[in-house]
């Protein structure tokens, strides 16, 4: 058939063919999705709840953001602090070095608000510890590379956040005294 003509109605058809026999093959694709049998969810509720958390411009991390930005302070957001390494810090001053980290209260086990789920318990455990180790890890990291690093709970007021983070890069940016700087020997 080289050469011959394809009228829209016959490429049409054809692709609906091609199509039904690779829905029926059961292989995902960008077409038909991930089979609801094969979700990692408990549930499709539980599904489209995990999909819909964000890792950046959550809304504690934006009402902070806000503030400080009424106050006059710049900042990256969504920063890689750490050299080699994909890990970053939610808002950040580079020329203070101060990461700041602003954590949800479920997703990094807040003493006072972490609710454990009850269903896939200990799939949820192994995974909750191992983001507390993350986040120590990442904490001392960043600390051995020189920064100064400020976390904060999801829940903790917005306001006294900003204004501690203010504080913060204020006594970072006042002048050292010469005479207290500590030079090695040559």
């Amino acid at each position: 058939m080289c050469g011959a003509r394809v009228t829209p109605s016959q490429r049409i058809s054809g692709l609906s063919t091609a199509i039904g026999r690779h829905i029926q093959s059961g292989i995902p694709t960008m077409l038909t999705g991930v089979a609801k049998e094969k979700s990692w969810a408990s549930s499709e509720a539980a599904r489209h709840s995990m999909q819909a958390n964000r890792s950046r411009d959550t809304e504690p991390e934006l009402q902070v953001r806000h503030e400080l930005f009424r106050h006059g302070l710049r900042y990256r957001v969504a920063y890689r602090a750490l050299p080699h390494s994909l890990r970053t810090v939610d808002i950040a001053f580079p020329g203070q070095r101060i990461a700041v980290l602003i954590d949800g209260c479920f997703w990094h086990s807040c003493p006072d608000h972490l609710r454990t789920p009850s269903t896939h318990a200990d799939f949820w455990a192994t995974k909750l510890e191992a983001t507390k180790r993350r986040d120590q890890e990442t904490s001392q990291m960043l600390a051995a590379n020189g920064w100064l690093v400020l976390r904060f709970w999801e829940h903790e007021d917005p306001i006294e956040v900003s204004r501690r983070i203010e504080q913060a890069v204020a006594e970072a940016k006042t002048p050292i005294d010469p005479s207290k700087t500590v030079r090695p020997n040559p």
